[in-house]
């Protein structure tokens, strides 16, 4: 049996480039909320080895749940947020993401701060993989569907007991 890797890259959007960077990613959707296997951007379909990915953007409106218990949110930031699951170490399907759709992770990554036309793409997202600060875990569950179905974010850490 060959063993399943998670991977989750998070990084900062740079300021003012939210708006563009949500208009790319819906350019990678057939329908609403469905992205297309084969779109021009990460022809996610050309990749046997990938069991799910997702690409969200992150805001700090659902971590107000946290004052329910009496928490304080902890102040992520804008982020893009690219995370699924793959058959074998995830650095490798990352270096195989950079040969097969560079151009357009480039595109979508530009939206980033740290990252620029000169950046190492498979580098950078060896490096980006990781923590966001005071998370231990981040788990996405969404049911398929047409666009606006719901989408439950699970944290895990120290301070949630």
């Amino acid at each position: 049996m060959t063993p399943q890797a998670p991977f989750m890259i998070a990084a900062a959007i740079a300021p003012g480039k939210e708006a563009s960077l949500r208009a790319l990613l819906a350019t990678m959707n057939g329908v609403p909320g469905v992205a297309d296997p084969y779109n021009p951007v990460v022809p996610f379909g050309r990749l046997e080895r990938l069991h799910f990915a997702r690409l969200v953007v992150l805001d700090e409106t659902g971590m107000a749940d946290l004052s329910l218990y009496g928490l304080e949110a902890p102040a992520l930031g804008l982020r893009l947020v690219f995370l699924g699951d793959c058959d074998g170490p995830a650095c490798e399907l990352l270096a195989e993401l950079a040969r097969v759709a560079g151009e357009g992770l480039r595109r979508l990554f530009a939206h980033c701060e740290g990252f620029d036309a000169g950046t190492d793409l498979a580098g950078w997202m060896r490096e980006s993989l990781g923590e966001l600060s005071g998370v231990q875990s981040l788990t996405f569950d969404s049911r398929a569907g047409p666009g606006g179905s719901p989408i439950n974010v699970e944290l895990a850490g120290r301070d949630l007991d």
